[in-house]
């Protein structure tokens, strides 16, 4: 199975999504909320607070298509390397 295969079958949650695209938690949650990365996001109510998992594949498709790389708190991820890290 290649790394995209694997990626696509695996689910992160939205603090270790943005540990690795070097992005605090805080502005993946705007995301979440603004619906920047709405299509590949699932969130399940505990107790009082929203838990949010992302796929690992298509977060990563998202986050690159629909933020700003010129903006000072996102930067251009690198979605090669951050499989291989992440995967193997």
């Amino acid at each position: 199975m290649d790394l995209i295969d694997e990626a696509k079958k695996t689910w992160v949650t939205a603090a270790q999504f943005a540990k690795l695209i070097g992005a605090s938690r805080q502005a993946v949650y705007k995301a979440i909320l603004s619906e920047r990365i709405g299509q590949s996001v699932k969130g399940y109510q505990r107790q009082q607070r929203v838990r949010y998992f992302i796929n690992l594949y298509y977060g990563l498709k998202e986050w690159d298509a629909n933020t700003t790389p010129a903006s000072p708190d996102t930067q251009h991820i690198d979605m090669g390397k951050i499989l291989v890290s992440y995967l193997l």
